[in-house]
């Protein structure tokens, strides 16, 4: 047998081993890697996802409290405009301050024309019945 032979096979072999190894220990270390990486990232998702569910329990009880608070207002103007007059109520009304004005009017025009007799009769009796 060749020594010289076998030492250059040997390395050859040494050296795709080397080759090999190495290989494998990149993608096994990049795989740890990512495996880490993709742990952490896991984490942080499952911190913000509690986060984040606080904050929309939170959010859901102020819109609770402020849907409550509409309702009552919403159901207070319900009230008011159940109980205001209608159309025909307001016409009802218009006629009657119509006819209120008219008899106003009557009455001021009769209190003008009664208004120099009762003058004269103040009068009258101020000088003691003489003229």
């Amino acid at each position: 047998m060749n020594y010289q032979a076998w030492q250059f096979w040997f390395g050859v072999a040494q050296f795709f081993l080397t080759v090999v190894m190495g290989v494998y220990v990149w993608i096994s270390n990049r795989d740890k890697a990512t495996s880490a990486e993709i742990k952490k990232t896991a984490a942080e998702i499952v911190a913000v996802k509690g986060e984040i569910q606080n904050e929309i329990k939170a959010l859901e009880k102020a819109r609770v409290s402020s849907c409550s608070l509409h309702l009552n207002r919403t159901t207070a103007l319900e009230v008011q405009v159940k109980n205001s007059p209608t159309k025909d109520d307001m016409g009802v009304l218009h006629e009657k301050i119509n006819e209120v004005g008219k008899a106003l009017a009557e009455n001021t025009g009769i209190l003008k024309t009664q208004a120099p007799q009762i003058r004269l009769l103040v009068e009258h009796h101020m000088n003691g019945g003489k003229s």
